[in-house]
């Protein structure tokens, strides 16, 4: 279940990326022939989508000498808080995905367990994975996404996370950093603190929106 919602954020933005592409493919005559650079098909350029850029509050993170400052941020499909209530004896879930203005920057916030379960949450706790509420931190910056970190160990203290978009969040503690083009570079234990004060403008609980910047 913890990294339900991260596949479901990675899934959202990989469709996202290919969808407009598949799109182009079927309407495409020439789909599977050989494109030649030096005539006019090299002159066909998609235009990119304008993504909303908005200023929803801020994001800090320090590992040691490195640190992390988000001010605004790139509105994605997947830049929603999404809320999903316990049934069937599934935990509750909120989760919190955002990118920063600098599309090589991501950072997103998920709390898990028994406590989550009514319209608002604050309290203080573990980021372990395993204990019955618990929070799971993950971040993604420098050029491609290249430095990636995660927190298994500490705690967070939640100020307030609400269903009017409202996420106030703390934490310190230890995790892994990764860097994606030189794994020699992995380490453990990694010290590390974390800030987030955010007001969503998207909202989704139990996959129906309550709250939504289109109205």
């Amino acid at each position: 279940m913890k990294y339900s919602i991260l596949l479901i954020a990675i899934s959202i933005l990989f469709a996202a990326c290919t969808g407009d592409q598949k799109s182009e493919e079927k309407k495409d005559p020439n789909a599977g022939k050989m494109i030649d650079f030096s005539g006019t098909d090299a002159k066909k350029e998609t235009q990119p989508k304008e993504l909303e850029v908005l200023d929803l509050g801020t994001v800090r993170f320090e590992m040691g000498e490195e640190e992390v400052e988000l001010d605004e941020f790139v509105m994605e499909q997947y830049s929603v808080m999404a809320w999903y209530l316990p049934q069937n004896g599934n935990p509750g879930i909120v989760s919190v995905a955002l990118a920063g203005e600098d599309p090589e920057s991501m950072v997103s916030v998920t709390v898990t367990g028994k406590d989550v379960t009514g319209k608002k949450l604050s309290g203080t706790y573990p980021m372990d994975g395993v204990s019955p509420t618990n929070i799971q931190i993950a971040l993604s910056w420098g050029p491609q996404k290249e430095n990636n970190f995660s927190f298994n160990k500490g705690n967070g203290i939640i100020t307030l996370i609400d269903q009017e978009g409202n996420l106030k969040l703390s934490a310190t503690g230890s995790g892994i950093y990764t860097n994606t083009k030189d794994h020699t570079k992995m380490k453990q234990n990694v010290p590390a603190s974390f800030e987030i004060d955010v007001e969503m403008p998207d909202v989704v609980v139990d996959n129906e929106y309550v709250k939504s910047r289109k109205g």
